[in-house]
């Protein structure tokens, strides 16, 4: 018999999810060279890795490139036993995915460590979950956005932010790229 399943049980921070010999770190010394040969990286206690979702568990999840992992969920079809109790959480973890996706960060993992992220990623990923959270009368201010994205991704991060500015927030932004600013209005 096994234990009712918690949030906890999938989380590094938390002392009942975290593997106990990494103290959920994933590696064994602070200049993260020595991975944890329990986890081997996971960071999250053995049990909680047997639970699979789709023939994958979390930690497999989490180093799926994020437009991946979208597509993964688009794909996912939940038994209708499932479908009482999955169902919001599946349309909210595709509603979160495609923000992230729409704003450029379809190459990230879920697991790749903050302080690793550029200055711009970071200021997507607070914005990703800004265009989550259906706020509105909201102002926003933005010191250039576009750092470190790709060209090609502009567009997106653009329809993001008239995202925001659709649901009624006020959307400042500093900027030197020409199409940001010739966009704006």
């Amino acid at each position: 018999s096994y234990d009712e399943l918690r949030p906890q049980d999938f989380s590094f921070n938390s002392p009942v999810g975290m593997c106990p010999y990494c103290e959920g770190l994933g590696f064994t010394d602070f200049s993260y060279s020595k991975v944890c040969p329990k986890c081997q990286g996971a960071r999250i206690k053995e049990s909680s890795r047997y639970v699979l979702i789709g023939g994958k568990n979390i930690v497999e999840l989490c180093r799926m490139p994020i437009g991946d992992l979208y597509r993964f969920f688009l794909d996912l079809k939940l038994p209708q036993s499932k479908l009482e109790v999955g169902e919001e959480l599946l349309r909210e973890i595709r509603n979160r995915l495609s923000f992230l996706v729409d704003i450029g960060l379809h190459y990230l993992t879920l697991d790749r460590p903050g302080p690793t992220l550029s200055g711009g990623e970071a200021q997507r990923i607070r914005l990703a979950s800004q265009l989550g959270s259906g706020l509105t009368g909201v102002i926003y201010v933005l010191d250039e956005p576009t750092i470190g994205l790709h060209m090609r991704d502009t567009g997106r991060l653009l329809r993001a932010l008239r995202k925001l500015r659709d649901l009624g927030n006020t959307v400042i932004t500093v900027e030197h790229d020409r199409e940001v600013i010739s966009s704006s209005d």
